[in-house]
């Protein structure tokens, strides 16, 4: 969605000040924050050495990658399919709501397996509630030994801070919606 892509653009674009404010990347390394919304008519990609973060949705940064970028000059295309597929870290967000667009990009990461890229491609499938036979398509092995899946530890469960984030805020501990109440 346009506000969420537009909400996460301005969030990176705070972190990355605060990293370089705190000292830990030099100003001259932070990267450009694009989000691509639309027909995009930002020069994104002309200085394909530097450092680049793309924020989209998935029509904009899968049809990129495709090679048939949407709403953008086809003679741009070959440009931005080449530095979507080499160099990258994807970010696949709430993959449960991507519908077609997740077997794309399960798909596309088979075929760069297969044929190899110039430089590695590393992409990450985020949920909460991940099956990881979402993730089977004709070409993408799922095995235990190919994919590394980060769940939270019971460690982390004790910790005060996020435990804060994941508790309910009810405090009440009771929700009543349409007549229908329930308890923890």
């Amino acid at each position: 969605m346009r506000v969420l892509v537009e909400q996460t653009a301005q969030n990176v674009m705070t972190w990355l000040t605060n990293l370089t404010l705190g000292g830990v990347l030099p100003e001259l390394e932070q990267p450009a924050v694009y989000p691509l919304l639309g027909v995009n008519r930002q020069r994104v990609g002309l200085d394909p050495e530097k450092a680049y973060i793309l924020v989209g949705t998935q029509d904009q940064l899968l049809s990129r990658a495709l090679n048939r970028g949407y709403g953008m000059s086809r003679f741009r295309w070959p440009l931005h399919f080449g530095l979507l597929n080499n160099d990258c870290l994807w970010v696949f967000d709430e993959v449960q709501l991507m519908s077609s667009g997740l077997a794309t990009s399960v798909q596309l990461e088979a075929f760069r397996k297969s044929m190899g890229t110039l430089l590695p491609v590393h992409p990450i499938w985020m949920s909460a509630t991940l099956n990881k036979a979402w993730l089977d398509t004709v070409d993408f092995d799922t095995s235990k030994e190919t994919l590394l899946e980060l769940t939270l530890s019971p460690a982390d469960s004790n910790d005060s801070s996020l435990r804060r984030r994941l508790e309910p805020r009810n405090p009440s501990g009771s929700l009543t919606v349409s007549g229908i109440t329930s308890s923890r």
